[in-house]
This record gives structure tokens, C-alpha cells and sequence, in this order.
């Protein structure tokens, strides 16, 4: 842009605070919350967060693995569907897909979740049990307790055997997990931004930049280019990427659920 030149950005407005990643090596790690849950060897669980991608992809929310071998749990996304996999010690013991792939959309807010009753892993998407298809089902029972080796944590890449893969683009906000099982009134309460206390393990905070606060103790720490948004949309991820210098000239104008910045490269 040159000066006088006007560029108009519209895009939907509903904030959330978030870490933002680019897709190129950067993550929130949170190793510490891996190894307590390997020791505590839990069979149930269940994870929650609020995910908005730049892009269809492949990319993965949250995941534990071991740093010395092709070991993990994670929970993702795979252009529109939600996936979630288990794998140890090289071996898949689950792959599941949600059935609808049209589900995660980019530029809007999803809550997607994944739950664990000792028995088999279940998807969730806006609070919702979706039909999933098992991929693979070599022991569906298998959670925290089989993941012996468990070293490495991360929100927004899968971590493990020295290697990070499945980087994620866009924003990741209010990542939960939970010793049990949610049921189905507590998954809609989570949803609703409801505090769901009874069970809950950690809940990452994305409001700092250099440790995103947990509530239980096991802080995450920004690698790469990852960075808080505490106010984080499709408007204010496109503003950001917009160059802004001293003498730009911004207006802002509100149509039903959408914003439209005006912004005027300065003399």
C-alpha cells in the first residue's frame, strides 16, 4: 500500500481470547500436565476448546506423546471433520472421525470435544455427540493409562518422537480436561462458557504471552511465533496481518453480526 491507498476488511466479529499460531512451528508445551496424567493413569477423561482455523487442514488441538518413540493421544481436525487417535509404541489402538466432514468451517468459532468413558472415545462439536467412524479399533478402551512413556504435551501441534507435526492455523481458546467423563448437561454447561468444576484437571487461560496460565498449576509456555489475542476473531486476525504505521486512519462500522474496518494508509 501507498499513502491514500484504502483497504476494507470485512470479516465476523466474536471475540474470544486465544493463542494464535501461524502453521509453522509454534505451540503452547505443556509436558508437565502429560506426565501427571501418564502417572495418574487415567481410563476416563475428556478435553474441550473452543478451535477457529484460518484454513481447511489438518491439524492437531491438543496432544500427549513420548519423545522417544511414535507414541501419542491427540485430538484434531482434518479439513471439516474432528479426528482423534491413540497410538502406542507405533501401534494405532484407535483412529476415529467424526462421519459428517462438514463440520469445522474456517473463520468461525467451533466447541469440539472429545470424551472417554472407559470403554471407547465419543466426538462432540457446539455440545453436541456426533456419529463417528472407527478407523481403526484395535482396543478402543485405551487412554492415558497405556501412554507409559508420556513426556511431551503441547496445544496445537502433535508432539512427540522429537518431532512436531499437524501445526495448527488460527486460533485455540479455553482448553479443558477432566478426570471423567463430561455427561451431556455438562458439555452444553462448558459450552455455554459455564464453569464445570467437579473433575476438571486443567484449564489453559490463553491471556499471557509467555506461560498460558493454568488453573491447576501446569502453565504452558509460547514456542515459535505463537502469540494471546485476549479479543481474537476473523476480523481482528485479517486486521492483524494488515501492515499499520504511524498516520493510518482506521473507521469501524457494525452490520448485524459483521464488522467492517476501513483503514487508510497515512500521508
Amino acid at each position: 500500500m501507498v499513502a491514500g491507498d484504502v483497504k476494507i476488511i470485512q470479516a465476523e466479529h466474536k471475540p474470544r481470547a486465544a493463542v494464535v499460531l501461524d502453521g509453522t512451528q509454534d505451540w503452547v508445551e505443556i509436558d508437565a500436565f502429560t506426565v501427571a496424567q501418564v502417572l495418574a493413569a487415567d481410563t476416563k477423561g475428556t478435553f474441550t476448546a473452543w478451535i477457529k482455523v484460518s484454513d481447511w487442514g489438518s491439524y492437531c488441538v491438543i496432544s500427549s506423546g513420548d519423545d522417544n518413540i511414535v507414541e501419542h493421544l491427540h485430538l484434531g481436525v482434518n479439513d471439516g471433520a474432528i479426528v482423534a487417535q491413540c497410538k502406542v509404541n507405533t501401534v494405532m489402538q484407535w483412529d476415529i472421525i467424526s462421519t459428517n466432514d462438514g463440520l469445522i468451517t474456517p473463520d468461525k468459532w467451533h466447541h469440539i470435544a472429545i470424551t472417554h468413558n472407559g470403554t471407547r472415545p465419543n466426538l462432540f462439536h457446539n455440545g453436541l455427540p456426533v456419529t463417528v467412524t472407527d478407523t481403526v479399533s484395535t482396543d478402543l478402551t485405551a487412554w492415558y493409562s497405556v501412554l507409559t512413556g508420556g513426556d511431551k504435551g503441547a496445544i496445537g501441534v502433535l508432539d512427540m518422537n522429537s518431532t512436531e507435526t499437524l501445526n495448527f492455523d488460527g486460533g485455540i481458546s479455553d482448553v479443558k480436561y477432566w478426570d471423567k467423563e463430561l455427561s451431556y448437561a455438562e458439555m452444553v454447561e462448558d459450552g455455554n462458557g459455564q464453569t464445570v468444576s467437579d473433575h476438571l484437571i486443567a484449564h489453559w487461560i490463553m491471556e499471557e504471552d509467555e506461560a498460558i496460565e493454568d488453573e491447576s498449576g501446569y502453565d504452558g509456555t509460547v514456542a515459535g511465533n505463537a502469540y494471546t489475542d485476549p479479543s481474537y476473531s476473523d476480523l481482528t486476525n485479517k486486521a492483524h496481518q494488515a501492515w499499520v504505521a504511524a498516520g493510518d486512519i482506521f473507521s469501524i462500522t457494525a452490520n448485524g453480526g459483521q464488522l467492517t474496518l476501513l483503514h487508510v494508509e497515512g500521508v
